[in-house]
């Protein structure tokens, strides 16, 4: 994602039919799995759990890749908050509306892992 977007708005806008947030007494938010996104959640450990182990999964362990700004454009320093607003809409705005991008399957991936490992 870039730096302007936090995951927060990504996943309210690119995946919150399958994720929602939740306020606590305490003003966090706690994210929860959708009824639609438990079924496809078990769906796929049901699949996991019937093959074996993979050997070492690429892409997993290491640094982040480095920060790609959107479709290889420069990004412009921000200087207020409206700007990064803007920003941060335009993106949203440049991203394919009937399909998630490679990236973002990733990070749906993961998002999702870390939930369903930490609930």
């Amino acid at each position: 994602l870039p730096k302007n977007v936090p995951l927060k708005d990504w996943i309210e806008h690119r995946i919150g039919g399958e994720l929602e947030f939740r306020g606590t007494r305490g003003g966090a938010d706690v994210i929860h799995l959708t009824d639609a996104a438990r079924a496809i959640v078990m769906a796929k450990f049901n699949a996991m759990q019937s093959r074996p182990p993979p050997h070492g999964m690429p892409g997993m362990g290491g640094p982040p890749p480095p920060h790609m700004p959107p479709h290889g454009h420069p990004q412009a320093p921000l200087t207020t908050s409206d700007a990064r607003v803007q920003d941060r809409e335009a993106w949203f705005a440049s991203l394919p509306t009937d399909e998630l991008l490679p990236a973002e399957l990733k990070l749906r991936e993961a998002v999702i892992n870390w939930i369903t490992d930490n609930s």
